[in-house]
């Protein structure tokens, strides 16, 4: 009877170990590898991004391709940050949405003042943080560039 203790009390350690050696195992390698995961993660979306900016850019420039006036081909943002800037790629992506239906459009037809109460003193939330966007400078031509600085406000609950 004791030796039938002893072997059952064997196989619990034996198993114990086993899952607690796998268990460390795998968080070890989730310690490893998934920075280079959040990393490859960030770029896709960067790239996804840029991929569905320039769809839309080849889009409008196609419908208007015919019409040979001075029409807005680009929205360029420059972001002035303070502090952190692992947001920045969410936020070009904000104010070029808040800016895409402007691409194809006569310059001249396009209102500034407009563009600048769309995004000045905007308070944009991203991962539970808020930022506030002030429009520094804008130029438009052909292509239209802002200057943003991005602040972080504190969030109210």
């Amino acid at each position: 009877m004791e030796r039938l203790k002893r072997r059952h009390a064997y196989a619990v350690c034996l198993l114990t170990g086993f899952c607690g050696g796998l268990l460390l195992g795998a968080a070890c390698v989730m310690l490893l590898i998934g920075h280079k995961l959040d990393d490859a993660y960030r770029q896709v979306s960067y790239f996804q991004a840029a991929s569905n900016e320039k769809d839309i850019r080849l889009q409008k420039l196609e419908d208007s391709f015919n019409t040979r006036k001075f029409i807005l081909k680009k929205v360029e943002v420059h972001l002035q940050c303070e502090g952190d800037n692992t947001e920045n790629t969410g936020l070009e992506k904000y104010i070029k949405d808040r800016c895409h239906n402007l691409l194809g459009k006569k310059v001249n037809d396009i209102d500034t003042d407009l563009v600048l109460e769309i995004l000045d003193n905007r308070i944009v939330r991203m991962d539970s943080i808020d930022y506030k966007l002030t429009v520094q400078r804008i130029i438009l031509s052909d292509i239209l560039q802002l200057w943003v600085k991005v602040t972080e406000e504190p969030s109210i609950k």
